[in-house]
C-alpha cells in the first residue's frame, strides 16, 4: 500500500510517457439531451440560490415600506 501511495503522490507522468491515440480512433463525445421540464438556460442546481435571492428582495421591499 505504501508503494501505491508513493507512486500516486510522485510526479505525474511526462507528456511523452502518455499513450498517443490518433484522433480518428478516439471515441466521439456526444451529449445526450434529456427533457427536464425547465426552460433552456435554467440551472436546476442553482434554484436554491435563486430562491434565496428572491426571498432577500422580498424582505428588503417589506423593510422599505
Amino acid at each position: 500500500m505504501n508503494d501505491a501511495l508513493r507512486r500516486g503522490l510522485s510526479d505525474p507522468p511526462k507528456k511523452h510517457d502518455l499513450p498517443v491515440v490518433p484522433e480518428d480512433e478516439r471515441p466521439t463525445f456526444r451529449v445526450k439531451p434529456i427533457c427536464s421540464g425547465f426552460a433552456p438556460g435554467v440551472d436546476p442546481l442553482k434554484l436554491k440560490e435563486l430562491d434565496a435571492d428572491l426571498e432577500l428582495q422580498e424582505l428588503l421591499q417589506k423593510m422599505r415600506e
